[in-house]
């Protein structure tokens, strides 16, 4: 990929369009390595982790520098020049990048199903507080007031109902703790507690399904077999 000659410098002809052409690949892999690599599940390989960190990197770090890539001062080129030559503009354009594969991110772990918690519990320790928890076939939760108190909730181990059960949890802590949280700012947080915990592992794969465990088909090298999920 490294260039030597004015030929190869020029922003028109054959040769540039063939390396910009490379240039954006090399950004989409790293997008996609950003995004697809997040779960700690599918970069298990040293490799994928370290094309993890490089893409975390490459978006993030501004001192980050493509040590195969140079710019027109011969020097190792920057993201944001690397944004400059792909998008042909000299506005930068790094934020709104960063802004757009976050974006990406929570979009493609929110469609991928891939259940938080194994099973909801028949009780819970809250706060010093035991609750009981029983199925209700609510679309919601339910607290009960009385003096062991009860959660209602449906109980099948989907990903709305597990979200579901984590802001029931908050509900609780917002009573016990007085912090006077919104309806609409609870739910905004089990969405984003549970977005968390799905996308970083916190318990231990535990609703990764079976076909889903050698999930990482869409990057390989020639002389590695990919990875495809079992039949």
């Amino acid at each position: 990929m490294r260039h030597s000659t004015d030929e190869d410098l020029l922003p028109f002809g054959e040769a540039a369009s063939h390396y910009q052409n490379i240039q954006k690949s090399i950004f989409l892999q790293i997008v996609e390595d950003y995004i697809k690599l997040a779960h700690p599940h599918f970069r298990r390989k040293t490799y994928l982790q370290e094309h993890y960190l490089e893409s975390i990197d490459a978006l993030f770090d501004p001192d980050f520098r493509f040590g195969t890539m140079e710019n027109y001062a011969g020097e190792p080129l920057s993201m944001q020049e690397l944004l400059h030559e792909i998008l042909g503009t000299d506005r930068d354009r790094t934020f709104e990048v960063q802004k757009y594969v976050i974006k990406e991110a929570m979009n493609f772990w929110r469609e991928k199903p891939m259940p938080v918690l194994s099973v909801i519990p028949d009780t819970i320790f809250i706060d010093g507080l035991a609750l009981n928890i029983e199925h209700d076939d609510l679309p919601d939760y339910d607290v009960s007031d009385d003096d062991n108190g009860t959660i209602f909730l449906n109980k099948k181990p989907t990903e709305p109902n597990q979200k579901t059960f984590l802001e029931s949890i908050l509900y609780v802590l917002n009573e016990s703790r007085h912090l006077d949280l919104s309806d609409d700012q609870l739910s905004s947080l089990a969405d984003g507690l549970f977005m968390t915990l799905k996308v970083n592992d916190c318990f231990g794969n535990a609703g990764v399904p079976k076909k889903e465990k050698l999930w990482m088909a869409y990057r390989h090298t020639d002389d590695e077999p990919a990875n495809t999920p079992e039949e």
